[in-house]
């Protein structure tokens, strides 16, 4: 039976559970109570937490020789082991014996019953040790009887406020669970926004590539159109030229042949062309004769 500071127990039910000292202390009082009365029949040896915690093993030979028993082996395998169990950073509350005097100095129900229970470490059939017992476990039954009506007006109350709470926590179990399958749904949300969001950056990428080669083709067609256009002009200008030179000649062929027209006329009007005419006669209706003429005359 381990024995262990009742201060210390109460600060850990205190630091685990949340439950006020004055309770944790009379719980361990329960405990230990009703253990050391129901184990008196029984072979048992009083072990004191601290010194479970300083030698474990000179508590185990201890124990062994009180109950004529043998464990097992202290290979080095099972001390490695029971080093691994007994973790002495797990002992957050250690109270030296002024600070229990000071906080539980006015509690002779637990002042006594662990001085009791000291005194079994020491000898665990200790006569007067289990005397004192025996009326601290007594004044505690009374204790516990004059309050026994509180204890089960309270105890119901806790029960409604357990209820309630079990309820509430259904409702948060089942709210719990619509924010899962809300939260599964959003997941699923963001991978099909990300999946958009890769293709419309596919997307955007070959609307560039797009637009870049209808830039290109529209500055291509620009370039062929004013080129056409340049082309055209020139042509255009070309013509103009070309007209403008006809036009010239026309108006060189039109003055020669006004001026041919007027020697014509002003030879046809001469006394020399008067007196040829029966030879241009001769010449249109008798070419023959004329050819015989100009060879006679070497013309």
């Amino acid at each position: 039976m381990i024995v262990r500071n009742p201060l210390e127990v109460a600060r850990s039910l205190a630091q685990r559970d949340g439950l006020p000292q004055g309770y944790g202390l009379n719980l361990w009082l329960r405990h230990v109570l009703d253990s050391e009365f129901d184990t008196r029949q029984s072979p048992r040896v009083f072990v004191a937490y601290a010194e479970l915690m300083r030698d474990w093993m000179h508590v185990i030979k201890t124990s062994e020789n009180a109950m004529g028993i043998v464990l097992s082996d202290r290979t080095p395998e099972i001390r490695a082991a029971v080093e691994a169990l007994i973790d002495r950073d797990m002992r957050h509350h250690a109270v030296d014996e002024d600070t229990f005097a000071l906080e539980c100095g006015d509690n002779s129900l637990v002042m006594k019953t662990y001085r009791a229970l000291e005194t079994l470490v020491v000898q665990s059939n200790d006569a007067g040790a289990m005397k004192a017992l025996d009326e601290v476990r007594e004044t505690f039954e009374e204790a516990i009887g004059a309050c026994a009506y509180g204890v089960i007006t309270d105890l119901l109350s806790v029960q409604t406020k357990l209820g309630s709470a079990q309820r509430r926590i259904v409702q948060l179990e089942a709210q719990a669970s619509l924010v899962d399958s809300l939260q599964n749904e959003i997941s699923s949300a963001q991978a099909r926004a990300v999946e958009m969001e890769a293709v419309l950056a596919e997307r955007a990428i070959e609307i560039a590539q797009l637009n870049a080669r209808f830039r290109a083709a529209q500055e291509k067609s620009l370039a062929e159109v004013t080129a056409l256009v340049y082309q055209h002009n020139v042509e255009q200008e070309q013509q103009k030229n070309r007209q403008r030179q006809l036009e010239q000649q026309v108006a060189t062929v039109a003055a020669e042949a006004a001026k041919a027209a007027n020697e014509l006329s002003l030879t046809q009007r001469s006394l020399s062309w008067r007196l040829g005419r029966p030879l241009r006669l001769l010449g249109e209706n008798f070419p023959r004769v004329i050819r015989m003429i100009k060879r006679i005359f070497g013309l």
